[in-house]
């Protein structure tokens, strides 16, 4: 087993100033940073005028957020899928949002004739699979992505076309919710009382329109000390 001793460096994150002096959010997940964001005390502080990115600030022991100028020289982590095991991106997507909300297979299979009995779990992997699949944000649909499918898959039905879109907005008219899942669900059971084989069509053209994320191979390697960091060796016979 190996262990890596972390003096301490800045990381790049998605956040950014929204436009308001002092708000930002997250790119990645089109979400506010919330009141309780660990910012260093001090931070946000826009020196000089110019710092509207979120870097964090990792040690051995803690990690805070810091504002910099989006053009200063940081380390980045990137964040990938492992496909190694799935055959598309969607049972990729599907399977990480299963893991996320401890959702199995059985569950996923019978979701779609299950949905007036969804439980909170049930409920946001409908919104984990909704925003990995670009067709919701913060759990409501974003029209013009839904709108793109709906076309083709009418191939040119302009009279499907219309009960498809005509489904598809009244049921994405924002429901009273509890939450962002609370609120994704009720907007996919609409769907799927009102077409069954519109939500199944939107599914499968999801799924194939997906990139496949490329597989890794995980290989095994000796481990090696960053020059950068203190590195100690715990050898376990």
């Amino acid at each position: 087993m190996f262990s890596f001793g972390l003096d301490g460096d800045y990381f790049w994150t998605s956040g950014i100033e929204t436009g308001s002096e002092g708000q930002f959010g997250f790119l990645a997940v089109q979400k506010p940073l919330g009141k309780n964001a660990r910012w260093e005390p001090g931070q946000p502080d826009n020196a000089g005028g110019i710092e509207n990115a979120v870097a964090v600030y990792v040690n051995a022991s803690s990690a805070r957020l810091y504002d910099f100028h989006e053009k200063k020289i940081l380390r980045y982590i990137c964040e990938g899928s492992d496909a190694t095991t799935n055959n598309t991106a969607g049972t990729t997507a599907s399977n990480e949002c299963a893991f996320t909300y401890n959702v199995s297979q059985i569950e996923i299979d019978q979701l779609l004739n299950n949905t007036y009995k969804l439980d909170i779990r049930l409920k946001c992997f409908l919104r984990c699979m909704g925003e990995q699949a670009g067709l919701m944000v913060n759990g409501v649909y974003i029209d013009s992505q839904v709108l793109a499918i709906l076309e083709t898959m009418a191939q040119g039905n302009i009279s499907e076309l219309s009960q498809n879109v005509a489904v598809a907005t009244e049921c994405g008219i924002t429901p009273e919710g509890m939450d962002e899942c609370d609120v994704a669900a009720e907007i996919i059971r609409c769907s799927y009382d009102k077409s069954p084989d519109v939500v199944r069509g939107v599914i499968s053209a999801v799924d194939r329109s997906l990139p496949r994320p490329p597989t890794i191979d995980f290989v095994s390697m000796q481990g090696q000390c960053p020059s950068t960091a203190t590195c100690v060796l715990n050898v376990r016979s």
